[in-house]
């Protein structure tokens, strides 16, 4: 009977597996919608705090009140941002065509590139920026229901927390909402790590750019600021456009724009991301570097965006069930 009751337990739990593999873009797509929800939930929380009189909104209220808010806040960017923004787009593609025949003169002349088609080169390396952004938008299917699975998260996610600690015992139960506590409040506070390294990558490119007279620096700041959102590729995607258009002015500076990248992103991935981490998630820096290349590895972007605050929970529960020992194999007569 027990070696029945075995098979047919490895034989459920291989078909679980498969199932999940199957369906492993649909829950990594939920998983991230949780970790977003786990993120935001505080920042609606607050709003609901506000009132009216005697009015005082609901959880679903406050997901709405935060989604404006944010709406708000990157109307206010563009409009103050734009005007820039759109001026520099609007020269850089009037003086394009001349730039792009400029360089490619200039790399002809170099030995090794004479038989290189350079517009050719250039027109394909666009195109591959552009087929990145392609793939994005078609993904934007995923990303409203990303969001719309967030927002249910946020309102129903301590209902449904409950209902899955309710199948523990209390005592159980009890530590279980305690660790996951612990690790809520790291993960919501991950949010702030990755906006920090935004800036940084923004304003350091700002500055360099601007020292260094590459046309359209504020522009190409913005840009790359934006991108490093995107883990392992986005600052690739920044680089491009900033690459292309130190080349369109001299070799020289094309030159200084990719050992300035390369520098900056040796400092970034072994010293600012690991401290800002360290700093905003509280987990050490050896962690971040691991979990981001794990999680690149098994779920691409999506994978990459959620490594850190999944390596915050992996961490709190390995300190509470397998460093704590003394409380997970303390006898039950003695609890």
């Amino acid at each position: 009977m027990d070696r029945r009751r075995d098979i047919t337990f490895a034989l459920f739990l291989a078909l679980l597996l498969y199932v999940a593999w199957v369906l492993r873009h649909a829950l990594l797509l939920i998983y991230v919608a949780m970790i977003l929800a786990i993120v935001l939930t505080p920042a609606a929380d607050q709003l609901r705090r506000w009132r009216i009189g005697k009015w005082q909104p609901g959880r679903g209220v406050g997901v709405l009140l935060l989604a404006a808010i944010c709406a708000a806040a990157i109307t206010l960017f563009v409009f103050f941002a734009a005007p820039m923004l759109s001026a520099q787009a609007r020269v850089f593609a009037a003086q394009w065509p001349q730039r792009s025949r400029e360089l490619a003169e200039r790399l002809h002349a170099l030995p090794f590139a004479e038989k290189l088609d350079v517009q050719e080169t250039i027109r394909s390396s666009l195109a591959g920026v552009f087929s990145i952004f392609s793939n994005v938008g078609s993904a934007a299917a995923a990303g409203v229901m990303l969001l719309i699975m967030t927002g249910y998260f946020i309102v129903e996610g301590e209902r449904a927390f409950r209902w899955f600690a309710s199948f523990f015992s209390r005592e159980r139960s009890e530590r279980l909402v305690s660790a996951l506590s612990r690790a809520e409040h790291r993960i919501s506070r991950w949010i702030f790590g990755q906006l920090l390294l935004m800036l940084i990558l923004g304003a350091t490119d700002a500055l360099v750019y601007g020292i260094l007279g590459i046309n359209f620096f504020f522009a190409l700041a913005v840009f790359a600021g934006l991108m490093n959102f995107i883990p392992v590729i986005g600052p690739v995607i920044g680089l491009v456009p900033a690459a292309i258009v130190a080349a369109t002015q001299s070799t020289g500076k094309l030159i200084a724009v990719l050992i300035f990248y390369g520098i900056y992103q040796q400092v970034d991935n072994s010293y600012i991301t690991p401290r800002v981490m360290r700093a905003t998630v509280n987990i050490s820096p050896l962690a971040v570097v691991v979990a981001l290349v794990i999680g690149a590895e098994l779920g691409g972007i999506m994978g990459a965006f959620v490594a850190v605050p999944t390596a915050a929970l992996v961490e709190v529960l390995v300190e509470e069930y397998l460093i704590n020992r003394e409380t997970l194999l303390r006898p039950r007569s003695a609890a």
